[in-house]
């Protein structure tokens, strides 16, 4: 089993396309490719959210943005951390986090986000850093799934 880690704003959401009216509106060509990407593996994942939208909606609305068979396999988000302006690699803190709160620390785990700066160099394998303009696409799902191959043992 593998822990996705995802970003939602720059990998489901392209940048330049938020706005007030539509935050919570994902890309739905970014989802697609994001959910056609996952399907074949249904058994062998699940998804924490470590977007900024768990610090505005609860899980139930962030999963209603998925197809049901997606959403079945989002199961946290990460926690928040104390203060950020002390921490270098936040999301990868708060990953680290996750883990230990869940008795995880050993599992196998893939982050899918925008900003690669938020994790060190070392891990950077286990990183889909997307373009935040142009969102989740075929270069990344094809990414996704050979770490997902690798990750589970199935190539």
């Amino acid at each position: 089993m593998v822990y996705i880690f995802l970003d939602i704003d720059g990998v489901l959401i392209k940048e330049g396309t938020i706005s007030e009216e539509n935050y919570t509106v994902l890309d739905q060509k970014c989802l697609t490719i994001f959910e056609m990407t996952l399907r074949p593996y249904q058994n062998y994942y699940k998804i924490v959210i470590s977007s900024a939208w768990r610090e505005i909606f609860d899980l139930d609305f962030i999963k209603s943005k998925f197809s049901k068979d997606i959403a079945q396999n989002i199961v946290g988000v990460t926690p928040f951390l104390e203060s950020y302006a002390d921490v270098k690699f936040y999301h990868y803190q708060e990953i680290l986090q996750y883990l230990e709160d869940h008795n995880l620390n050993n599992i196998k785990w893939i982050a899918i986000d925008d900003i690669k700066e938020h994790y060190p160099p070392v891990i950077r394998n286990y990183l889909i850093n997307t373009n935040c303009d142009q969102g989740f696409r075929f270069v990344d799902a094809t990414k996704l799934i050979d770490l997902l191959r690798k990750l589970n043992n199935l190539d």
